[in-house]
């Protein structure tokens, strides 16, 4: 799309308005933000993120270490609503399970289960949360996704 926006003189200012909104756009999709009200300490002076508070109303608030510990396996979940577990939570989602299920399979490891889908969030908005997670030391993605692509 973006290069048949390109194609008339008179569109390169529509260009540059698309690419200005999709800046603006992962500007606003940052989920686990780095900054002091995201920013936790934990016993013993670890790290943690939390979900940002902008995104509450569309995530569950989850926490993890910033920095992955030895020993630990880090799976981040991506998908809409059924993932993130609508209309339970995230205790009732597969994620949930899932972190139950690991933690109790392998009592040697720290298992991280991390639900990071969205309400209502289709592959491209997901795109963007996964380019972000990427940064957080992943050993697994998990992606249940294909209810939300009619809506966006």
């Amino acid at each position: 799309m973006l290069a048949l926006l390109l194609l008339g003189a008179g569109r390169a200012v529509a260009a540059d308005r698309l690419v200005s909104q999709l800046q603006r756009f992962r500007e606003l999709s940052v989920l686990m933000a780095d900054h002091p009200q995201v920013l936790a300490l934990l016993d013993g002076g670890t790290e943690v993120l939390e979900t940002a508070p902008a995104k509450l109303r569309l995530f569950n608030l989850q926490r993890f270490a910033r920095h992955k510990g030895a020993g630990t396996t880090r799976v981040f979940c991506l998908g809409g609503s059924s993932a993130y577990g609508f209309p339970c939570g995230a205790e009732a989602s597969f994620c949930g399970v899932l972190q139950d299920v690991l933690t109790e399979a392998y009592p040697g490891r720290t298992i991280e289960v991390v639900n990071a889908s969205g309400m209502s969030y289709g592959m491209h908005r997901l795109n963007v949360v996964a380019n972000e997670l990427v940064g957080y030391e992943p050993d697994l993605f998990i992606v249940y996704s294909g209810h939300n692509e009619f809506a966006d």
